[in-house]
């Protein structure tokens, strides 16, 4: 009797320890990585940066479309920090160049007005709650970054 319950300690030890080996290697993960660059185009650019623009902006965003729903199934909110880095200068592309050989001179007409040249924007989202049956999905942070970013340029 008493070989059986040291076979049934020793089987459960046993057991124990070929679970847990087991169960440690399933548990790891195994991830493929892959990244490819790919040159869309270059193309030559003669623009002059003559002012750079840091802002700031807070955006809330908080799902109200459904309002009775949106209590059963929980409702998104989420608190997104829009920071841009807009640069204003001269596209020099427009300038039109002479030269006078006799007297060494270079004449530059049709200098064009300053512009808008670029709008960098980046997206931090801070306190992004969402309902238990209510998640968020790419489609409504792509909504959520687009919004604002129409609010951001008014």
């Amino acid at each position: 009797m008493e070989y059986l319950f040291i076979g049934l300690a020793a089987g459960a030890i046993l057991a124990y320890f070929l679970f847990s080996k087991l169960n440690s290697q399933k548990n790891r993960s195994r991830a493929d990585e892959q990244s490819i660059i790919l040159m869309d185009k270059i193309k030559s650019v003669c623009k002059f940066i003559s002012v750079e623009g840091d802002f700031s902006e807070i955006y809330h965003y908080e799902n109200m479309k459904e309002k009775y729903v949106s209590l059963i199934l929980g409702k998104k909110k989420a608190i997104i920090l829009i920071t841009a880095k807009a640069h204003v200068g001269f596209d020099l592309s427009k300038v039109r160049m002479e030269s006078d050989i006799e007297n060494k001179k270079i004449i530059l007409t049709n200098f064009p007005k300053p512009e808008l040249l670029t709008v960098e924007t980046d997206f931090k989202y801070y306190d992004k709650r969402e309902g238990w049956a209510n998640p968020f999905t790419t489609s409504d942070l792509t909504d959520i970054s687009r919004d604002s970013k129409k609010a951001h340029s008014r």
